[in-house]
């Protein structure tokens, strides 16, 4: 794990050296192990390091092959082996058992050196990296396929300044603490950004997922490198077959994130991180005489109904690893008020989450590499019910003959066709959501707010096929979880590691049929089998009561209500509502208000601070 920045003057002038040494000791906490700078007339480049992988004890950043071009990295390259083959077909200079126990940050320069900026499509892994080719004059900046490392940049007068750390690039004396409005409006009306490159700041830029941004003149935009593959139908012989290749695609993808003998994850009593958990257990006992795998679950005793704590007892006793259970039932998620060691980059709902900031701690304190079972409902989040469709469409009347039969015998009851969906529109179904009328008129025309409402609650039926549902689940945004975990929020060099956004496995999971595999997250059940069957045959299970909203209304403040809301929101909205008046309100108007007051709060606390501060 690390922390990188830089800078680089379209002009020519030299990089003011002191200022990039600010950037780069700012971001200390994701890499406490080592640091480094590397300055050459108007291009300067910063790099802290976390130790979390067997090869990054030999690390060091920034990091050149030949003296002339130069990378930045923070990144987990998976596929070693495979990629060091290719590289050996490409005349790579390096020996072959060199290329195996290279590190990440010299495997991406390799595939530069091999590929140019047609690199990204040999590299899999999460990533986010920065390389100044000086022969060429470019400088290369690139996320991974999903976007699990941030970037972040601005383009101030004739600079441009960029870092993982969004506070870092605020650094730059040119870059404004302007907020940008449709970020904002965004917050108020969703609770995050429509948008996937803008941040509350105007003059910050977010890199999206797969994209890559090519640097020669200072002019150049954010082109997309990749998108998710229009994979066909598979089809093997055996069902047997279907879970054997699954079970060693995920297999491959733990062992490609492990790399270290200690290790946690985030447990719960699904399927999903058992599953990992019981990969990462076989994978670990293979390689190492003795190593640490440590569970962590969150769960609530007593303020809604809750069984995670039953069903991740039976997980852990299978897989005989120790489980901590983190009871969040009483605790103020407004704790983030009164820290002054650390402030949130952005205002989130995940500030609600305020237990994470000592969750993290512990769980660092188990090792510095994190797994988690995230996101196995967008990759088996093909839709049923136009899976059934699909087949009527085409004329698949076996297909859907023996698929109907499956679903009635196992899931003891009719297939979803989509019939009471279309009734209930008929009949007038669910009131559609209304704009909010507590927005200030003036800001909200400024933002175009109505427009961008209504573009995220009526949205466009984009392919009306199972496949293009799966795709349309997988491209959505991820960045409220995976930022959950970032450094920059938990301010912990603590690296999550995702084993199920893992592309072998994501383009795998796109050709499966939807019918069995799909159903109820079928394909991981089997992959299970010697598990207890209390936690197999468990169906999906999302909490009965949200505890945010059981928090509200059982008087928690969440530490918002004891801080008024501020002149600054007043700008934004008209007759804020008082945090009392929620508890009776429904779960909308709930986190409606909930938004009001963070932002409100998150105003205040910023009000003058510059992120050194």
């Amino acid at each position: 794990m690390s922390g990188i920045c830089g800078i680089l003057n379209f002009d020519g002038e030299p990089v003011d050296r002191d200022l990039l040494d600010r950037m780069n000791r700012y971001q200390a906490f994701r890499g406490p192990d080592a640091r480094g700078l590397h300055v050459d007339g108007p291009l300067g480049l910063g790099h802290t390091l976390a130790k979390t992988t067997e090869e990054s004890e030999n690390e060091h950043q920034p990091l050149s092959l030949d003296g002339s071009v130069w990378i930045v990295a923070d990144a987990r390259i998976d596929g070693r082996e495979e990629l060091a083959e290719e590289l050996r077909g490409r005349g790579a200079r390096a020996a072959p058992r060199d290329l195996e126990s290279a590190t990440d940050p010299e495997l991406i320069l390799r595939a530069y050196e091999a590929w140019g900026i047609e690199c990204f499509d040999h590299l899999l892994g999460d990533f986010c990296f920065a390389i100044w080719d000086g022969t060429r004059g470019r400088l290369v900046c690139a996320v991974d396929r999903f976007g699990v490392k941030p970037l972040f940049y601005a383009r101030v007068g004739r600079s441009f300044a960029f870092s993982n750390t969004l506070d870092c690039v605020r650094l730059h004396p040119l870059v404004r603490d302007e907020l940008a409005d449709a970020a904002v409006g965004d917050f108020l009306l969703f609770g995050s950004y429509s948008d996937p490159d803008i941040t509350i700041y105007s003059d910050v830029w977010r890199l999206p997922p797969a994209q890559a941004l090519v640097l020669r003149g200072g002019d150049e935009r954010p082109k997309r490198y990749w998108s998710l593959p229009d994979v066909p139908e598979l089809r093997l012989r055996r069902p047997e077959e279907y879970v054997d290749r699954f079970g060693s695609l995920l297999d491959r993808s733990v062992r490609d994130r492990l790399r270290t003998s200690r290790v946690s994850i985030s447990l719960s009593g699904g399927l999903d991180s058992p599953l990992v958990a019981a990969s990462a257990t076989r994978l670990l006992r293979r390689r190492y005489a003795s190593f640490d795998l440590t569970g962590f679950t969150v769960v609530y005793d007593r303020l809604v109904p809750d069984e995670e704590r039953r069903y991740t007892s039976l997980a852990a006793a299978h897989l005989g690893m120790p489980v901590r259970f983190h009871p969040a039932d009483d605790l103020d998620a407004g704790d983030w008020l009164a820290r002054t060691e650390w402030f949130p980059p952005e205002p989130s709902l995940g500030l609600l989450q305020g237990s994470s900031l000592d969750l993290m701690r512990e769980i660092l304190a188990a090792g510095p590499v994190h797994l988690t079972g995230y996101d196995g409902d967008a990759l088996l989040g093909a839709s049923i019910p136009l899976y059934w469709k699909e087949q009527i469409r085409t004329g698949r009347w076996l297909e859907l003959a023996r698929g109907g039969l499956w679903y009635i015998a196992t899931q003891r009851g009719l297939p979803p066709v989509g019939f009471r969906t279309r009734l209930g529109a008929m009949l007038g179904g669910a009131p559609r959501p209304r704009f909010p009328d507590w927005l200030d008129e003036d800001f909200a025309k400024r933002a175009a707010l109505f427009d961008r409402f209504q573009a995220a609650t009526h949205p466009r039926e984009v392919e009306a096929t199972s496949r293009g549902a799966a795709r349309a689940s997988l491209e959505a945004s991820w960045a409220f979880f995976l930022d959950s975990y970032d450094p920059a929020w938990t301010h912990c060099p603590l690296d999550a590691r995702h084993p199920l956004l893992d592309l072998r496995l994501v383009t795998f999971a796109l050709g499966l049929p939807a019918v069995p595999w799909c159903v109820g997250k079928e394909i991981l059940r089997r992959c299970l089998a010697g598990f207890p069957a209390a936690l197999r045959s468990r169906p999906k299970s999302p909490l009965w009561v949200d505890p945010v909203v059981a928090k509200v209304r059982k008087g928690y403040g969440f530490g918002l209500d004891r801080s008024p809301l501020r002149d600054e929101i007043r700008r934004f909205v008209k007759g804020p509502c008082a945090f009392a008046s929620l508890a009776e309100g429904e779960a909308a108007s709930i986190y409606s208000g909930l938004r009001v007051m963070i932002l409100s709060t998150w105003l205040e606390g910023r009000r003058g601070r510059r992120p050194h501060e």
